[in-house]
């Protein structure tokens, strides 16, 4: 176990304390003094040297000296410097708060503008965050505060917080089939469970429960909503209602094809065949008089259309032919040009001479070895050789030139035919142009012709109203039909009688279906009513097997209880605690109560059994972390025997003759008074 102990603890300017230095060399300590003597104030300032905060957890207390009129005394520095032994080893932390004074530009004096806090680690100057960090290494502060303080778990622990580290600190984490195997009327748990923690279990059989109970609570509502609307079947009879229903049905069915028979009569049927017949031939009359109108429009229509078909197709030629006149003019344009440049080739070629550049005199007469004077004769010979070559080079040139302008005439002429091809082409297609227009002319004329043809065809359709024929049969048509006006006007006195008679047997007939639908809404109504109630059953059922399920969630919930209470109870040697409060309605509800022989902490428990119970709790969660720290027992002078525990203690002791406060060692006092 890693053991911290105070070896020296010293106070400077802190909480009104000048100097004071705690000199415990790792032993035992108990530190008299009056009221208001500084006893708290030592504990205030290992925790502020270690964590910045008082006893009281709070990091905004007043850490300077104040004067007797309670102001503050400015110019000092308040020290709190502790040196520990740590495993053997010595560790020395100091801290030091003090003011920071400014001169600003223009002024004489200096200003109070905060406060600085500097941090050494074995004497050397450190930053905050390596100075937390050294005490983080040694300790954290919720360990710490657990260990230093017997009244720190009970009073300043929220608890569920004590409940949280007790949990942790007896590993009462079990597992729900451990319990089931601790009591045997748990046993049928297991194959209810299927996998799923007992809470989450006991969360949806409530769950479930509710709305089991909800839904019971809406049948009786929906029985007596059935019930109050069950017809009254008093005096009825289904069987002879039935009969009637069908009885006056058959008379209905008689009536209504007596009324037919009256509307159908004879006379009247043989008039109607003759109207259908009349009005046949008048839409037959109407056909003839549409086909022969249609036919004589249509058939002009056809023929405008080939017209301006015919035109078309002439306009298209006459468009091709005008093409073909460009290009060939686009042709005899540049045949032309090219003609126009043989001329001048002609005239170049016909315009050159033949030259001669002669050098046979100085070069027949001179030995071109030896450059002496050649004999007559040699040089008479080397004349005529070049006489000879001059005249077979003239010869050539005579014979090229003629060659080159017999070319030039050939394409010239070739040319020309080209030429005179091509306005040959120009002249029939001009002319093919003109005789083209004329058919164009007459074929545009064709159709303005057809169009009036048309417009006067449409005019003069024949007006189906004036034909003689036609006039005859709306005639006759409309004699048949005031004939069977006339024919039906004297039966419907008789048809209206049968209609109203009609009408009293059909209320007749809904008075008794009504009351015969009175026997299916009470049978219907009667079959609701029984389902509710089996559903009622179900629903009563299986809440019963949700209850006895929810039975044994909560009797698992109580063992479990025990068993961790046991568990954790037994790691202390006089504080025990209450884990669970078991409620009214049999459940189980979360707390966390410290006792001490049955007497809860917070309910009368003297400030000696608090301070045991306390030291008893730092042991065991001593033994939990592999840690003691140095323990600051307040108000020690009401123990008269402190629980023995493995760790540096110091006993802050009220003591009323002690005005300035007194330091001695446990071990001498506990001498003296053996």
């Amino acid at each position: 176990m890693k053991k911290i102990q105070i070896v020296k603890l010293s106070l400077k300017n802190f909480k009104g304390i000048k100097s004071f230095v705690l000199q415990a060399e790792g032993a035992d300590l108990m530190v008299f003094g009056d009221n208001a003597t500084g006893k708290t104030t030592i504990y205030d300032a290992f925790l502020w040297l270690l964590f910045g905060k008082d006893s009281t957890n709070s990091s905004k207390f007043a850490i300077k000296t104040l004067d007797h009129k309670g102001e503050v005394l400015h110019g000092l520095e308040h020290e709190v410097e502790v040196v520990l032994l740590i495993d053997g080893v010595v560790k020395t932390l100091k801290k030091v708060y003090s003011e920071e004074w400014t001169k600003k530009r223009g002024r004489a004096d200096k200003e109070f503008t905060g406060h600085t806090v500097d941090h050494y680690v074995d004497t050397v100057p450190a930053k905050k965050k390596e100075f937390d960090a050294e005490i983080g290494n040694i300790i954290s502060e919720d360990v710490f505060k657990l260990l230093t303080s017997p009244s720190y778990f009970n009073e300043e622990l929220k608890w569920k917080d004590r409940r949280e580290t007790l949990l942790t600190l007896a590993g009462a984490d079990i597992e729900d089939q451990e319990v089931i195997a601790a009591d045997k009327s748990l046993e049928k748990l297991s194959s209810i469970l299927s996998e799923r923690p007992v809470d989450k279990h006991r969360e949806i059989v409530k769950k479930k429960q509710k709305d089991i109970n909800e839904e019971l609570q809406k049948i009786p509502v929906r029985i007596s909503e059935v019930s109050r609307g069950l017809p009254d079947l008093n005096g009825l009879d289904q069987e002879e209602l039935h009969a009637e229903s069908q009885a006056l049905e058959a008379d209905i069915g008689a009536k209504q094809d007596e009324v037919t028979r009256l509307n159908s009569g004879t006379e009247v049927t043989e008039q109607k065949r003759l109207l259908s017949e009349i009005e046949t031939e008048i839409n037959e009359i109407k056909a003839e008089y549409q086909a022969h109108n249609q036919k004589l429009v249509s058939d002009l229509s056809e023929r405008i259309h080939s017209k301006k078909l015919e035109a078309n197709n002439i306009q298209s030629t006459i468009r091709s032919h005008q093409q073909e006149i460009t290009s060939a003019e686009q042709s005899i344009a540049r045949y032309t040009e090219q003609a126009n440049g043989l001329r001048e080739d002609w005239k170049a070629i016909n315009d050159r001479s033949f030259t001669w550049n002669d050098h046979s005199h100085d070069a027949g007469t001179v030995c071109p070895t030896c450059a002496q004077s050649l004999p007559e004769d040699q040089i008479a010979a080397a004349r005529e050789k070049a006489e000879q070559a001059k005249q077979t080079a003239q010869d050539a040139f005579n014979q090229r030139k003629a060659s080159q302008l017999e070319e030039v005439v050939a394409e010239g002429k070739r040319l020309k035919n080209q030429i005179e091809s091509f306005e040959q082409v120009i002249e029939g297609k001009k002319a093919t142009i003109e005789s083209d227009e004329v058919e164009y002319q007459k074929a545009l004329n064709s159709v303005q012709s057809l169009e009036a043809e048309y417009k006067t065809a449409q005019e003069k359709t024949m007006d189906i109203s004036e034909s003689f024929d036609y006039q005859e049969k709306v005639d006759e048509k409309n004699r048949i039909n005031s004939k069977i006006d006339e024919l039906k006007q004297g039966a419907q006195n008789a048809v209206s009688a049968v209609q109203n008679e009609i009408v009293e047997l059909k209320e007749k007939l809904s008075a008794v279906k009504s009351d015969l639908y009175k026997f299916e809404q009470s049978k219907t109504g009667k079959a609701r009513i029984s389902e509710l109630s089996v559903q009622e059953r179900d629903l009563a059922d299986r809440y019963e097997e949700l209850e006895e399920q929810l039975f044994l969630a909560e009797h698992f919930t109580r063992t479990k209880t025990q068993i961790i209470e046991d568990r954790i109870n037994g790691k202390f040697e006089f504080a025990t605690f209450k884990l669970f409060e078991t409620l009214v309605n049999g459940g189980v509800e979360e707390t966390c109560e410290t006792l001490y022989k049955g007497v809860p902490y917070s309910k009368g428990l003297n400030n000696a059994a608090r301070i045991n119970v306390g030291l008893d709790i730092i042991r065991t969660l001593s033994e939990h972390y592999g840690i003691s720290v140095p323990i600051f027992i307040d108000n020690s002078e009401a123990v008269t025997e402190l629980f023995d525990i493995n760790a540096q203690t110091i006993a802050l002791t009220v003591s009323g003759q002690d005005k300035q406060l007194r330091v001695e060692y446990a071990s001498e006092r506990h001498k003296e008074a053996i």
